[in-house]
């Protein structure tokens, strides 16, 4: 199983993308318990792209595992700088072993000092070509949408690491 922060899957909403991201990792995707939360809240907020998280859900095709008394008290152990998402997210992530999808930095670094592998937004754009999953120009046009409805900015530098020619 993959472990999701809201970031990742609200981008690949607002592309309407999910199923390109399920069909890249494999793998099933669980989210924590913050993250359904997070997203409600965004829902709330008028961010309606995020009913395709929910309707994937009521599907199955991404599902809600709660936290077990360890990870809870390994929750603790956690930096506060961290929001409840990416906490729960990183908990589950390590008690599991399981990747990590996430594009906050905080808990990018956090996971690399501790050895939780993760997979963020340019990675997977990245992956999503070159395992074929979508060519590059559906890829740009997934950038474009997720920038147009996310609010995603994607910088020239962003753009050279997902496209950057395969490694030998």
């Amino acid at each position: 199983m993959i472990i999701s922060d809201t970031n990742i899957l609200g981008s690949f909403a607002a592309a309407d993308a999910l199923l390109s991201l399920q069909a890249l990792l494999g793998e099933p995707i669980v989210i924590p318990p913050a993250v359904d939360r997070e997203l409600q809240a965004g829902l709330s907020y008028g961010a309606n792209h995020l009913q395709r998280v929910f309707a994937a859900i009521e599907t199955g095709q991404i599902k809600v595992m709660y936290l077990n008394e360890s990870t809870q008290t390994w929750l603790q152990t956690l930096p506060a700088p961290l929001h409840d998402g990416e906490r729960e997210g990183i908990a589950l992530a390590y008690y599991y072993h399981s990747r990590l999808l996430t594009n906050d930095r905080r808990a990018l670094r956090y996971c690399d000092a501790v050895g939780i592998l993760t997979l963020d937004l340019k990675n997977l754009l990245r992956q999503l070509w070159l395992r074929q999953v979508l060519t590059q120009a559906e890829v740009k046009n997934l950038m474009q949408r997720i920038t147009q409805v996310d609010k995603t900015i994607f910088t020239a530098q962003d753009s050279q690491h997902i496209f950057a020619p395969r490694r030998k």
